[in-house]
């Protein structure tokens, strides 16, 4: 649930809501195909943020590369809360947003929450079997009652396949 944030809890929120990050690792595992985990059906795979633990449904192509919040809390998922990330393949990453739609508690009044819309940056810098990595916008300061965000910084991210994060 987001919340007005300043200090210390923005760069929870900063992993919350970006599926965690991405940073710059170089590329240097990153061949012309992107190195995947045999998957479920559709070319799905489960991956968690060593960050978050948030769970995403990922799917790799040549040219593309889509993230979803799989293990939405049911009642964050009754507020039709979702994370979703849409990256092109730009060079040796992938470049794209997020879109997320998140409750946060309204300041001064208590249990009293909105859902707000966010569209924030995203880049994938590296994919293996193993690890995804990459870094993007994290809030720093989010004022709930406007749905506007004030600040942001730029966080780093992990993931690893799940069953496997620590």
């Amino acid at each position: 649930m987001l919340k007005p944030i300043s200090g210390a809890r923005s760069a929870l929120l900063v992993c919350t809501i970006l599926l965690c990050g991405i940073t710059s690792v170089g590329g240097a595992e990153q061949k012309t195909k992107p190195a995947t985990r045999k998957d479920s059906a559709g070319g799905w795979q489960m991956w968690k943020s060593e960050t978050t633990k948030k769970v995403y449904r990922v799917k790799i192509d040549q040219d593309h590369f889509v993230a979803e919040w799989a293990n939405v809390p049911a009642e964050a998922k009754k507020q039709g809360a979702y994370i979703r990330s849409e990256c092109r393949r730009a060079g040796n990453k992938w470049v794209g947003t997020t879109r997320a739609l998140l409750p946060c508690a309204l300041p001064g009044a208590e249990k009293k929450t909105r859902t707000c819309e966010l569209t924030l940056r995203i880049e994938v810098d590296s994919i293996s079997p193993a690890r995804i990595e990459g870094a993007g916008d994290s809030l720093h300061n989010f004022d709930c009652s406007k749905c506007q965000v004030l600040e942001t910084g730029w966080a780093k991210f992990t993931w690893v396949p799940e069953g496997k994060a620590k």
